[in-house]
C-alpha cells in the first residue's frame, strides 16, 4: 500500500495536467467570437492555438533536465505561476500578438504539468508506473471535458466575456500553486545523485528512444488537432449547427474514450507480458475509427459519439509507451528521458494544425468544393499519421 500522502499529493500534481488542459482546449469555446473580434483567418487561429502547442513542446527537454536537477518543492510552484501569468495576460488583452505571447507563456508553464505526474509516480510508484501514467493522462482529459459543454456555460454566464472566465481560471492556479508549495517535500538527494550527461546521451543516441517518442507524436497529434481547431466546425456541418449544444457533449467523446482507455491499457500493459503488442493494436484501431468517422458520414448522434469515443478509447492506449520508454533508462534521467518524449509528442501538433489550416483556406478560396468536403478532404490525413505509428512501434528493439 502507498502512504496517503503520498497519493494526495501525486493527485494534486496531476490536478495541474488537469487545468492545463481545462484551459488549453477551452480555446475553442471562445474560438468564434475571437475570430470575429479580431477577424482572424483559419490559419492565424491555428497559430494562436499552436503558440501553446509550440512553447509547450520546446520547453519540455529544459523542463525534464530542471525536474532532474532541481527539487520539486521549487519547480512545480514556480511552472504553476508562469502559467497562471499567461492566463490572467490572455484575460485582458484583446491583441494578437499580445494573445499570442500569453499562449505562449501558458505552454511554458504547462511543460511541467504531466512529467511532474510522471516523475512523482517514478519515484514513488514505480511498481505500477503505466497504470499511474495512464491515470496522470486521465486527469488531463477530464480537463479537456470540462473544457467543452460546462466552460461553455460558464462563458454563455459570462456574457462571452473573456476576462471573467480567465480571471476565474487565475486564482485556481494560484491557490493550487500555494497548496503544493506547502505540502510537497524538499528532495533530500543532491543535483549531481540526480544528473548525469552520459546518461542522457545515452537516451538520445537510442533508435528505440525515437522510435518510441515518434509513435507517441504520431498517435496524439490527430486527437490534438481535432480537439483544437476543427472537430467543432466539422460536426457542425456535418449535424447541423442548431444541434451546437449536442455537439458540446460529442466533442468529449474522445477525452472519454482517453481517460478509458489509458487506464485500461496502463492495466493490461502492466500485467502482460508485451508493451508493444498492445501500442501496435491502439495505433491501428486508431486510424480504424478515424476513416469510419470521416468518410461514414453518418448524421445519427449516437453513431458519431460512439466512433469518437472509440477513437479516444485507442488513443489512450498509447499512454503506456511512456512506460515503455521510461523502463529502457535509469531513474536518474527519467525526467529529461520522458521530457524530451512528450517534447516530440507535442510538436507534431504546432507543426501539423498551421498547415491543415493554410490548406482549409487555399481550398476555401477556390469555391470548387462545400466547406463540409474541404474538411474532410484535409482531415483524412489524420489517419494515415496512426498507420505511420503503427509501423514505428514495430521496429523499435529490446534496449
Amino acid at each position: 500500500m502507498y502512504a496517503p500522502k503520498k497519493i494526495i499529493t501525486w493527485a494534486l500534481i496531476s490536478s495541474f495536467f488537469l487545468i492545463e488542459n481545462m484551459i488549453n482546449f477551452s480555446l475553442t469555446v471562445i474560438k468564434s467570437d475571437l475570430q470575429q473580434t479580431l477577424t482572424l483567418s483559419e490559419e492565424q487561429f491555428a497559430y494562436l492555438a499552436s503558440a501553446f502547442i509550440m512553447s509547450y513542446s520546446v520547453f519540455m527537454i529544459p523542463a525534464g533536465i530542471l525536474l532532474d536537477r532541481f527539487s520539486m518543492k521549487v519547480v512545480v510552484p514556480v511552472s504553476i505561476f508562469v502559467f497562471t501569468l499567461g492566463c490572467f495576460i490572455f484575460g485582458i488583452s484583446h491583441h494578437f500578438y499580445v494573445l499570442t505571447f500569453a499562449r505562449v507563456l501558458m505552454g511554458v508553464g504547462a511543460a511541467f504539468s504531466l512529467l511532474s505526474s510522471l516523475k512523482y509516480a517514478r519515484s514513488f510508484f514505480s511498481q505500477h508506473l503505466a497504470f499511474f501514467s495512464g491515470l496522470g493522462l486521465s486527469f488531463g482529459m477530464i480537463g479537456a471535458i470540462i473544457a467543452k459543454t460546462p466552460i461553455y456555460y460558464l462563458y454563455e454566464l459570462a456574457h462571452h466575456q473573456k476576462h471573467y472566465l480567465f480571471l476565474m481560471f487565475t486564482l485556481i492556479g494560484l491557490l493550487l500553486m500555494v497548496v503544493l508549495r506547502l505540502l510537497l517535500e524538499k528532495d533530500g538527494s543532491t543535483a549531481q545523485d540526480k544528473y548525469s550527461m552520459r546518461h542522457v546521451r545515452e537516451v538520445i543516441s537510442d533508435q528505440g528512444f525515437w522510435l518510441i517518442a515518434l509513435y507517441g507524436a504520431l498517435m496524439y497529434t490527430p486527437l490534438l488537432v481535432l480537439e483544437m481547431a476543427w472537430l467543432h466546425d466539422f460536426l457542425g456541418l456535418l449535424l447541423g449547427e442548431s444541434t451546437h449544444h449536442v455537439i458540446n457533449s460529442i466533442e468529449s467523446a474522445p477525452f472519454l474514450g482517453v481517460i478509458l482507455g489509458s487506464i485500461v491499457f496502463g492495466y493490461i500493459s502492466d500485467r502482460s507480458k508485451s508493451r508493444k503488442l498492445s501500442l501496435l493494436i491502439c495505433a491501428l484501431l486508431t486510424a480504424i475509427t478515424l476513416e469510419l468517422f470521416f468518410l461514414g458520414i453518418n448524421r445519427s448522434v449516437i453513431y458519431n459519439f460512439t466512433i469518437l469515443l472509440l477513437f479516444g478509447f485507442f488513443t489512450g492506449g498509447f499512454m503506456p509507451s511512456f512506460a515503455y520508454l521510461a523502463e529502457r533508462y535509469a531513474v536518474e534521467v527519467a525526467g529529461c528521458a520522458t521530457g524530451l518524449m512528450n517534447f516530440i509528442n507535442m510538436l507534431g501538433g504546432s507543426f501539423v494544425m498551421p498547415i491543415l489550416g493554410r490548406k482549409i483556406d487555399f481550398l476555401s478560396s477556390q469555391e470548387a468544393l462545400t466547406q463540409f468536403e474541404i474538411y474532410q478532404m484535409t482531415l483524412l490525413f489524420l489517419p494515415f499519421l496512426a498507420v505511420v505509428a503503427a509501423v514505428c512501434i514495430v521496429r523499435v528493439k529490446k534496449n
